[in-house]
């Protein structure tokens, strides 16, 4: 196995003085931003035999992207660095992630290159980072419910049983996601359809144990009044049967129960189509 790991390394590292990260030529390719991604988030912890745990560690910490711009740092240029940056922070941007360490890592790229061409891309979302980290040391809102003991619960027919009585709307969906937390920006229209109904929403979360905190965050954040809850493992399996497409699963995904506890839309309108009119 170590035999393989050194042969792995040395092709890698061959990889590497071939098409150098610094290329200008290079850089001007619509690649060049994912070859440098990979080198300074895995090929270089490997050469350097910077082991998993640090790496867990620095995440941890919430500077793991810190440290893969120093290792940019290292091997690009100033102006590929700027560049290399606002990327990074743009593509983060797009994710809808929020990591405390992306206020310091711009202010910095800024001092660094002031003139960057690109700044005007990311100040917006510079100023969202901000706002999410003073978002989220407040309480929760009055209307955000945590269902009881809800890593106990396996099944959706569990969940819908807890309102028997009225309508439910299911949303499913994970911190990752951007598509699902981009629908939360209709929220508004979603709350004023839902009370017209007399219809109560859930929010059921696929993150793991480890996306706890970031998922507590982003309820805050967003703002999501609602009953909310965590998958478990048998909770999980059960949403893969009941959304019945061969093992796969895509979320968001909103379901619609009836008083009963009938499914009534297994595929029911998302919050967007819900402002624009399709309900």
């Amino acid at each position: 196995m170590e035999d393989r790991d050194e042969t792995l390394i040395s092709s890698l590292k061959d990889v590497c003085r071939s098409y150098p990260v610094d290329n200008e030529m290079f850089s001007k390719t619509h690649t060049w931003f994912d070859y440098v991604s990979r080198y300074v988030e895995l090929y270089i912890p490997l050469f350097e035999n910077y082991g998993r745990e640090e790496l867990f560690k620095k995440q941890q910490e919430g500077t793991l992207k810190t440290y893969y711009m120093e290792n940019a740092g290292r091997v690009l240029s100033a102006k590929q660095l700027a560049f290399f940056k606002s990327s990074s922070i743009y593509f983060t941007s797009l994710q809808q992630q929020f990591p405390k360490e992306i206020t310091a890592i711009y202010e910095q790229m800024l001092k660094e290159y002031p003139r960057n061409p690109w700044k005007h891309y990311l100040t917006s979302y510079a100023a969202d980072v901000q706002a999410y980290h003073s978002i989220i040391e407040k309480p929760f809102g009055e209307g955000v419910i945590f269902v009881e003991n809800y890593s106990e619960i396996n099944f959706l027919r569990e969940v819908v049983a807890l309102f028997k009585g009225k309508k439910v709307y299911i949303d499913v969906w994970v911190t990752w996601c951007a598509p699902c937390k981009s629908e939360f920006q209709h929220k508004q229209a979603l709350k004023e359809y839902l009370q017209e109904t007399d219809t109560e929403i859930v929010y059921i979360s696929f993150d793991e144990d480890d996306r706890d905190t970031t998922w507590q965050e982003m309820i805050k954040y967003y703002g999501l009044d609602g009953y909310h809850l965590r998958v478990n493992p048998a909770l999980r399996a059960d949403l893969f049967v009941q959304y019945d497409n061969h093992g796969r699963i895509a979320i968001p995904w909103y379901i619609l129960f009836d008083e009963e506890g009938n499914i009534m839309e297994k595929h029911a309108p998302a919050p967007s189509e819900i402002a624009t009119g399709r309900k």
